[in-house]
C-alpha cells in the first residue's frame, strides 16, 4: 500500500463515522431545529457544492487538489449532517437517526422524510395553561 492509499483509507474511515458523531455532539447541545423550506435550500446548495468537489476529485485522483478538494468535502458533509440534525429536532426525533442516511435506499427514503415530514410544533407555557 502507498502512503496516498493509507492516507485516503484514514481520511474515509474519519469521513464515515466521525462526521456524523461530531455533528451530533455539536448539535445536542444546542438543540436548535431547522424548518421545511430552509432545510431544502440548504440540501440543495450542498448538493450543488458535493457534486462540483466530487467532479474535481475524478479530474484530479491523487493530484495535490485531491486533498483540499477532500477536506472541502468533508466540511460540507459534517454541515449536511449539522442541518439533517437540525430538522429531526424540528420534527422531534432523535439526532440518532442520522445514521439512517449510510444505508443504502433507506437514505433515499430517508431525504424524502425529512423533506415532507411537517414540523411539530411544542406548546408554550403560555400557551398550554391561559390565564
Amino acid at each position: 500500500m502507498t502512503t496516498e492509499t493509507i492516507i485516503l483509507v484514514i481520511f474515509v474511515c474519519f469521513f464515515v463515522v466521525g462526521t456524523p458523531l461530531l455533528a451530533i455532539k455539536y448539535e445536542s447541545k444546542m438543540n436548535r431545529t431547522l424548518k421545511r423550506l430552509p432545510y431544502v435550500g440548504t440540501a440543495l446548495a450542498l448538493a450543488v457544492i458535493s457534486i462540483i468537489l466530487e467532479e474535481g476529485l475524478m479530474d484530479t485522483l491523487f493530484g495535490d487538489a485531491f486533498y483540499l478538494s477532500m477536506f472541502v468535502l468533508s466540511i460540507v458533509a459534517f454541515y449536511g449532517f449539522v442541518f439533517s440534525i437540525r430538522r429531526l429536532n424540528d420534527i422531534q426525533y432523535s439526532p440518532h437517526y442520522i445514521w439512517l442516511s449510510y444505508v443504502p435506499f433507506i437514505n433515499l427514503l430517508f431525504g424524502l422524510f425529512l423533506i415532507f415530514c411537517p414540523s411539530k410544533s411544542v406548546p408554550d407555557e403560555e400557551q398550554s395553561n391561559p390565564v
